[in-house]
């Protein structure tokens, strides 16, 4: 939808038409949801059963509506407003016919839809997840930020439309950290957005989450002695604290990484974790990482799904022009920098620091910026190093 508009709309008649139909979407999606919740609740009730009789004939909710996705309901949407946009050759009209055909007469009935049938219901939450999911790194489309923006006004204005008829909402978006930052740089008032930082860099924090769903998912009597089941003590630290230095600090892989850590030690007889059953599940997840993780590389940043495989066989440590010579194996549409920065940027490589330790993209917070600085210092001393969580894959 954002490119065919962009085709045919100014700026800020794509502004005003993104800014709506996300106020549709939602206010759709909420009053679906109500629907959904209520029927199994009004069965004896004949009035409910009206009104909701009366809003699916409004809104034409048929069964394939309601017993859809949001995907696909999402995309059937975007079509309609992709097709509105090839049919009209001025983009003053157009914005007018959008906006009053498809979204300002619509709302104003799905607010009043809602506040119908809202009764018994103190609150409502919505949950927005994977908005930025496949968005490359570094490579963010200014459009594409201000699409968050104006989601993120329009549940603003959504809540005082809905304030004033007594129904209170509350909305929760999760952004990537850099697409965050990229949202406030075009904004005045950094303090604007009620931010809730959740940093995965720290090891305590992703050691606390493995700890919480180990708690919920035994007895309260027994949470202490099913967590040390999971992480006994081990040379040079505990069972946990070696699973989160082979997870490049993301709580996906570190679940995996537990999964099969304790499918080893189960289907071994064995009463806890033990050495062997870490240190074999992290080498299952390595060829895990250097097979399948290249797709996501691929599918995202445009990168070769092998790339990974141009490093086996490569030294742990390589200097620029031995990473040069490594990348150019492979027929790549990125250039050679590129390349490098998104490396970094996945946690692959990473920089050898002036004190000899590496320093990865998650050491930094996901801040490039500071990476980057520390690189340009290294000058002609700079040194990348591999990932140790994909070495034993590569070997």
């Amino acid at each position: 939808m954002r490119e065919a508009l962009l085709s045919v709309l100014s700026a800020g008649v794509f502004d005003h038409t993104i800014a709506a139909f996300w106020q549709y979407i939602l206010y759709f999606e909420i009053l679906l949801k109500l629907r959904e919740s209520i029927i199994p609740k009004v069965k004896s009730n004949f009035q409910v059963q009206q009104k909701v009789a009366a809003i699916e004939d409004q809104f034409d909710l048929d069964d394939q509506v309601v017993s859809g996705d949001f995907t696909s309901r999402l995309k059937a949407a975007v079509d309609k407003v992709v097709s509105r946009a090839g049919q009209s050759d001025n983009a003053e009209d157009l914005r007018t016919e959008l906006t009053n055909y498809m979204f300002e007469r619509p709302i104003p009935a799905l607010r009043e839809a809602i506040a119908a049938i809202c009764d018994g219901y103190d609150e409502i939450h919505i949950l927005i997840d994977d908005l930025d999911k496949g968005w490359p790194p570094r490579r963010v489309e200014p459009q594409d930020v201000m699409m968050v923006k104006h989601l993120i006004e329009t549940l603003q204005k959504i809540r005082r439309e809905l304030s004033k008829k007594d129904i209170e909402l509350s909305h929760l978006i999760f952004l990537r950290g850099d697409i965050y930052e990229r949202l406030v740089e075009g904004t005045s008032d950094r303090g604007k957005y009620n931010v809730i930082n959740v940093d995965w860099s720290d090891p305590l924090q992703l050691e606390n989450l493995l700890l919480v769903r180990v708690a919920t998912s035994v007895e309260e009597d027994d949470e202490e002695l099913a967590w040390r089941a999971l992480n006994p003590p081990m040379p040079g630290g505990d069972a946990v604290g070696r699973m989160i230095s082979a997870s490049l600090m993301r709580p996906r892989f570190l679940i995996d990484l537990c999964e099969r850590t304790l499918s080893f030690a189960i289907n071994r007889g064995h009463a806890s974790v033990e050495e062997d059953d870490v240190q074999d599940a992290i080498q299952q997840m390595s060829l895990y990482l250097v097979s399948d993780f290249g797709y996501e590389m691929r599918d995202v940043a445009g990168t070769p799904e092998d790339i990974f495989y141009l490093f086996i066989g490569s030294a742990e440590k390589l200097n620029q022009a031995q990473l040069k010579e490594v990348l150019g194996k492979s027929d790549v549409d990125l250039n050679v920098d590129e390349t490098v920065d998104l490396l970094l940027w996945y946690g692959f490589l990473g920089i050898v620091s002036a004190n000899g330790s590496p320093v990865f993209i998650y050491d930094r917070a996901y801040d490039f910026r500071r990476l980057e600085a520390e690189r340009r210092s290294r000058g002609n001393e700079l040194t990348y190093i591999l990932n140790s969580a994909f070495l034993s894959g590569l070997q």
